[in-house]
């Protein structure tokens, strides 16, 4: 059954809808990581001199195997992923918006989201380079991880010798 154009106006809108809550939700995301691994270099240093001395053998292990595996490998991974796979759901709604928009004599200078013409077609890389925003994000995040990481090993070293 075809749709007439007052279904593919709401549909448009609902669309616009989506493609907001998505982008909100990708931006909180980003921001929310960006604020934990700047604020861990502002605290590892601080909190590996406040507790050094009260150190317990289970506390170091945890220190020097828990921490970074969770905190400098998974979580950073499992974000690089939400990056990226929301950026994809973005990518398919916002082409939706664009195909329905073609569908409904939208002139061209009207047409949003023209880069995302075809998107659901692409590969992987190409639907990846769409977009220079998540690239940044990603960049960001593992910049933010490898000072960390930096960091935490030359203050763990410091502990475990010391």
């Amino acid at each position: 059954m075809p749709w007439s154009s007052r279904e593919k106006i709401h549909h448009l809108a609902q669309l616009h809808e989506e493609s907001r809550y998505y982008r909100r939700f990708h931006h909180t995301i980003f921001t929310v990581s960006m604020t934990v691994y700047t604020g861990l270099i502002v605290l590892q240093p601080k909190l590996f001199i406040d507790t050094s001395p009260n150190l317990s053998s289970t506390a170091l292990v945890a220190i020097k195997w828990l921490i970074p595996l969770v905190v400098l490998l998974i979580v950073p991974g499992v974000l690089t992923y939400v990056f990226i796979n929301w950026h994809f759901v973005q990518g398919n709604v916002r082409d939706s918006i664009h195909t329905l928009q073609e569908e409904l004599g939208f002139p061209d200078r009207y047409l949003q989201d023209t880069k995302y013409e075809g998107f659901t077609n692409k590969s992987w890389l190409e639907r990846f380079c769409i977009g220079k925003g998540h690239i940044v994000f990603i960049a960001l995040l593992w910049l933010l991880v490898i000072v960390n990481w930096v960091i935490f090993c030359i203050f763990s070293k410091g502990i475990v010798q010391g």
